[in-house]
């Protein structure tokens, strides 16, 4: 049960992380975790409510990391933003941060180009003028696709 206002301690307030599915658009896999009667989302599917996962997205990058970058230049960190992305999807919950197709936990948290924007939030990972989104259906070996 809830003990404070930031549970998991991954600096995202339970607040946050506890929206209910009205107010909230989850992500596919999604699911609603009935404890002592109360209904909390759990973006992963993984039985635990977002206020308590860590990783709520699932995606192998902590939300408290993913709470600390500000992507879009507009200095709110992601999880503040209602959706940087425009995927319709909250930050902290979702799995292509992006929205360049390829999924957080492939990309990381490295910055392959060194522009100060982990692979997870940059849509040109290599900075070759071409987006990442492009790079992924073109014909790109797998020892490309992994430098991404």
């Amino acid at each position: 049960m809830p003990t404070d206002d930031d549970d998991d301690n991954d600096s995202i307030p339970d607040s946050v992380e506890n929206q209910s599915t009205s107010t909230v658009d989850l992500p596919a896999g999604a699911i609603t975790v009935t404890i002592g009667g109360t209904d909390y989302p759990d973006s992963d599917g993984d039985s635990d409510p977002d206020l308590w996962d860590l990783d709520s997205d699932g995606d192998g990058i902590a939300d408290s990391v993913e709470r600390d970058v500000g992507s879009d230049g507009d200095g709110t960190a992601n999880f503040r933003d209602v959706d940087s992305d425009g995927d319709g999807t909250a930050n902290f919950r979702d799995v292509d941060s992006d929205d360049d197709g390829i999924t957080d936990s492939v990309e990381g948290t490295t910055d392959t180009d060194g522009d100060r924007t982990p692979n997870y939030l940059d849509t040109n990972t290599d900075d070759d003028g071409s987006l990442d989104a492009t790079e992924r259906t073109d014909d790109v070996d797998d020892a490309e696709l992994l430098r991404i």
